[in-house]
């Protein structure tokens, strides 16, 4: 069954509200089995309407509606429903009772306005609202194809408030959904699974999976791209969850044996939780310096729970003068190192690492730019290990300047996520 959901108001489409409906209701849709193909947004106008109306019910056997059954003149989703339909508004007297009960119980005067909310497209059916005045409408169109005819086309519309259209769907809508004839049990669960990666391209990592990521694979996996992060996302439909997981088992197995660590975590998991349940494991603990990030860095750290424990603390400042001057490191003739000190970056990991007293000292450099004609953005994060050689690394940043300080907080936290995976020898000092 192919869905289709409509979400109707000037309001979104010119930006002053964001459309929440569309994306609670696609998964719910989803639970139930069913794919949503299409997200339309129209304004308040009834010919735009009409069209986009027109266009759901000929390319999809269920429709969602949510917004335009309130009671002002821009609230036009029962005419257009009407007029797609051929036929009349009729009064529903059980509603208007309804309306009525309400602005009683809320000690208000109804205004003459809201009797239109008790108006209903003939043949249809109204949707019972327990929180609001704007009940729903059920009701049948049909529907073309270009090879056969498909008798009905499923519309329910809703209210778009939120509250009243989540209620109303749980409580009208749903069981509906699943009495309807083109409803199938067969495929009655949807099961999603998203596997965050971090460390290489997109483009790259996709020749990894290409065959996973193919088009018709099953399970489907779509790969998209957040601030630096890569997250796999794996969906399967079957007659039970079980049968869900049987599906996207073997392919879970395929992407950590192709991906090996670049694959971090699973669902709500971000890469500092996995950098910090490293730690714990491992009884280190953590401090950190940073330039170029502003503090960033330290703040996504210190958002783990478990972080006050393992996080011992960190530095922010401006430039990498500020940093050594602050933490007094100098040469041997006594005056401070400058940035242009190439080791001065590992100093100050080491030397912020003794002054916090921790296992592991981070220090990110100050922002650079590489060198030659078509010149972008370097950073330098170096590391230093209790008992260990420092590590120091260096990387091109250039691209969206918006996650410039998203991507070399990810890519410090990554350097110590790869350190403690492959310090596997048990040579660490406790």
């Amino acid at each position: 069954m192919k869905a289709e959901i409509i979400s109707i108001g000037s309001e979104l489409v010119s930006g002053q509200a964001l459309d929440t409906n569309s994306q609670w209701l696609s998964s719910r849709l989803a639970e139930l089995g069913i794919t949503v193909h299409f997200h339309s947004t129209v304004g308040d106008d009834l010919e735009e309407n009409l069209d986009v109306f027109r266009s759901a019910v000929r390319r999809t056997e269920l429709v969602l509606i949510t917004g335009g059954l309130g009671p002002t003149q821009d609230d036009l989703t029962r005419d257009v429903l009407a007029e797609l339909a051929g036929v009349e508004l009729e009064f529903h007297e059980p509603s208007y009772k309804h309306i009525k009960q309400l602005f009683a119980q809320r000690q208000r005067e109804m205004p003459e306005r809201n009797r239109v909310q008790a108006l209903f497209p003939k043949g249809s059916q109204p949707l019972d609202n327990p929180q609001g005045t704007a009940p729903g409408v059920w009701m049948t169109l049909p529907l073309e194809k270009e090879l056969h005819t498909v008798p009905l086309c499923t519309v329910f519309a809703m209210p778009g408030v939120p509250s009243e259209m989540k209620i109303m769907f749980k409580n009208e809508v749903s069981p509906r959904i699943k009495q309807l004839p083109g409803y199938s049990s067969n495929e009655a669960f949807v099961l999603h699974r998203r596997i965050h990666c971090f460390g290489l391209g997109e483009s790259t990592l996709e020749e990894k999976l290409f065959d996973l990521t193919r088009r018709g694979n099953i399970p489907e996996v779509g790969i998209t791209v957040s601030q630096a992060t890569i997250t796999l996302r794996i969906c399967a439909r079957g007659s039970s969850p079980d049968a869900c997981h049987a599906i996207i088992e073997p392919t879970v197995r395929t992407i950590y044996d192709r991906l090996g660590n670049t694959v971090f975590g699973e669902e709500g998991t971000q890469l500092q939780h996995a950098m910090m349940d490293l730690l714990s494991r491992s009884n280190q603990t953590l401090s950190t310096i940073e330039i170029a990030t502003g503090g960033m860095l330290a703040q996504s750290i210190n958002d783990v729970t478990d972080s006050p424990a393992l996080y011992l603390g960190g530095l922010v400042t401006k430039t990498e003068k500020d940093a050594l001057n602050l933490l007094e490191i100098t040469d041997t003739n006594g005056s401070s190192r400058t940035s242009e000190d190439t080791g001065s970056l590992t100093r100050l990991a080491q030397n912020c690492r003794e002054r916090f007293n921790s296992q592991i000292g981070l220090a990110i450099g100050a922002l650079t730019e590489s060198e030659g004609t078509d010149s972008v953005p370097c950073v330098s994060i170096a590391l230093s290990v209790q008992n260990h050689a420092p590590l120091i690394e260096k990387h091109n940043v250039g691209g969206d300047p918006s996650i410039l300080s998203s991507r070399m907080t990810k890519l410090a936290i990554n350097m110590v996520r790869q350190y403690l995976i492959s310090d596997d020898t048990g040579s660490r000092t406790e």
